[in-house]
């Protein structure tokens, strides 16, 4: 009974060090210069841990000498990383989903990997700015292994083809908060496209904030299948074991 309780506890501990080792973890960080480059935010940051709905909130770097942002010539979030897992996952190079526009590497990111990402709200001072997000660009537009959010770039495709946002909506004295969310990065990053056509998940369960403890980690299905094989290996072998003394 005793080497049963230990190997019970062994299998349990590699199951919650395996989960903890395969979660998602990424920093989406926002890139933001407004009109005359008078307010910058480049370091306001939240976790993504996976599939869901995320919030930045940035008082834009709001300088004393102009207390007002107003407008915007850079207004993205970058997640970091995920390209470059993403790559991993399903074998690919950057060459296989790069293109010479930012329109284009987005259609590649896409092609790629499925993943739908919307920016649900932009409120600045409290007020909600309309989004249209047929104009967010979206994959690693900057080849640099990211995950780009583009809402309006003076230097990006979004220059040419407008930005998803009213610029001239975008006055703040106190804060602007973007909300996000991502679906399909889970079911990506093991390796199979995400087809959204397929998804089930209703609106009310995609818009919830995730938490670390309800976020299903990167590869942690496959994982616990493998280590539950295991598991089952085992406790079959001390169940022979037994009866052959």
């Amino acid at each position: 009974m005793k080497k049963f309780t230990r190997i019970v506890a062994i299998i349990a501990a590699m199951m919650m060090l395996a989960g903890i080792a395969s979660a998602a973890d990424y920093t989406a960080t926002i890139a933001f210069a407004d009109a005359d480059w008078s307010n910058q935010d480049w370091a306001t940051a939240v976790s993504v841990t996976g599939d869901g709905t995320y919030t930045i909130t940035t008082t834009g770097g709001i300088a004393e000498e102009t207390p007002t942002s107003e407008g915007a010539v850079v207004f993205c979030i970058d997640i970091t990383g995920v390209t470059t897992d993403l790559l991993a996952a399903h074998g690919l190079t950057n060459d296989d989903i790069t293109a010479d526009t930012g329109a284009g590497k987005a259609a590649g990111f896409n092609d790629a990997f499925g993943i739908v990402v919307t920016v649900d709200s932009i409120k600045v001072d409290g007020t909600e700015v309309a989004v249209d997000n047929s104009k967010v660009l979206v994959g690693d537009l900057e080849d640099k292994g990211n995950l780009r959010i583009e809402i309006y770039n003076e230097y990006g495709d979004t220059k040419n083809t407008g930005a998803a946002a009213d610029l001239d909506a975008l006055v703040f004295s106190t804060d602007m908060e973007i909300t996000f969310t991502i679906k399909g990065l889970d079911t990506a990053l093991t390796g199979v496209k995400y087809d959204a056509s397929a998804d089930t998940t209703t609106d009310d369960t995609a818009t919830e904030t995730p938490s670390t403890d309800e976020q299903p980690a990167t590869g942690d299905a496959t994982n616990i299948v493998v280590l539950a094989v295991v598991a089952v290996i085992a406790l079959a072998g001390v169940v022979v074991s037994k009866k052959r003394a």
